[in-house]
């Protein structure tokens, strides 16, 4: 059953102090699953019945409320590309949402690393999100708040 954002959304931020601002996706080649703070892009939610509990790489764990859907609108070349990213799981404490490889992978898609930069391709090629510059040793998708025209799912 997939409960609607706009039923859930205001319980949870109550109870958990989730934030609706956007934060910045990160490519993460040691995370187990895609994980997201906020609700922004979220366009299907399903609440778990219990917390899951989540082990972050600094050895805290932390739980998480649910798993859905988000949209989110990458740039390629500088224009606009929705992708749809699907099992992202809600934890409200992280400080940014992570792009699991290892879930990437196991969908098919393929994940490179190189010259300071990611990209994340069907197994065709075809180019569907990339990293921007790396500060701090991380990779920032490139996104765009507006919504594109073309979509695939990761």
């Amino acid at each position: 059953m997939v409960i609607d954002k706009a039923f859930v959304e205001p319980q949870a931020h109550a109870a958990e102090g989730g934030s609706m601002e956007p934060k910045p996706w990160i490519v993460d080649s040691g995370c187990s699953a895609h994980f997201c703070p906020n609700w922004s892009k979220f366009i299907k939610y399903m609440p778990y019945a219990l917390p899951h509990q989540i082990w972050l790489g600094d050895s805290r764990v932390t739980p998480s409320m649910g798993e859905g859907t988000m949209s989110l609108t990458c740039l390629i070349n500088g224009k606009p590309h929705i992708c749809l990213i699907h099992s992202v799981q809600y934890v409200p404490a992280l400080a940014y949402t992570l792009l699991s490889c290892r879930a990437l992978t196991w969908c098919g898609l393929i994940v490179t690393f190189e010259g300071g930069s990611c990209k994340i391709c069907h197994e065709d090629q075809t180019l569907i999100a990339e990293s921007s510059e790396t500060p701090n040793q991380l990779y920032f998708l490139s996104t765009m708040k507006d919504m594109g025209k073309t979509c695939s799912s990761l």
